[in-house]
């Protein structure tokens, strides 16, 4: 019998698909889009074989490094068929503190053999103002300061001294929607205790932070 248990013909050759690990699903195109704190993800496959499903998996991307990768969803395959098949999926990523997002698919066939998708990195439109803890902290001399903001605005962002002198304008300009990253040098100052201020319209938020030498 073949890897399906079905009677082989009296040739004595293994068909080409038993030499071959990877599972017989053409998958034609993977896409992710974000929409109101929620990313809507799309996948189509050209033919399938033997289709168990999909494991949706994801994983975050900001100033730390990436977190491992998590199922968060499943979706049911169309077993064999030779027609063109589409499926979606709805994530709620509201609650996600990351800038941007990972997502890949899990294809698995009915006798548990998988492969993965290529990865698609989609940007998280924020939906209020926000000021991240800058990473590292303590640092030295650099760190990264993060902030987000849901439409366009003028915005300054300023670092002061433990007396509230300032010491450096990093930001002063208008800037669209989205997700924005600052490095901030301090090889030139002194260790201690700074303070980190951003303002964007009627938002206005300060934080610590410590340059440890």
């Amino acid at each position: 019998t073949d890897i399906e248990g079905k009677p082989r013909d009296s040739s004595p050759d293994i068909g080409a698909y038993e030499y071959d690990n990877q599972i017989p699903v053409e998958l034609t195109s993977f896409t992710a889009t974000s929409q109101n704190g929620k990313m809507i993800l799309n996948w189509a496959t050209a033919t399938e074989t033997n289709n168990l499903g999909f494991e949706i998996e994801r994983a975050s991307l900001s100033a730390t490094p990436v977190q491992k990768w998590e199922q968060i969803g499943f979706r049911e395959g169309n077993g064999t068929t030779t027609e063109p098949k589409e499926y979606s999926f709805i994530d709620d990523v509201y609650l996600v503190k990351s800038t941007k997002i990972l997502y890949r698919i899990k294809q698995i066939d009915f006798d548990c053999s998988f492969k993965y998708s290529d990865v698609v990195e989609v940007e998280v439109m924020p939906t209020q103002f926000e000021l991240s803890q800058n990473y590292p902290n303590p640092f030295n001399p650099s760190t990264t300061i993060s902030y987000s903001m849901p439409f366009s605005s003028f915005v300054t962002l300023k670092v002061f001294d433990i007396l509230g002198n300032e010491i450096r304008s990093l930001v002063n300009e208008e800037k669209s929607e989205g997700n924005y990253e600052v490095e901030f040098n301090a090889a030139n100052l002194p260790s201690g205790v700074y303070f980190y201020r951003l303002q964007i319209a009627n938002f206005n938020e300060t934080r610590k932070m410590v340059l440890m030498k």
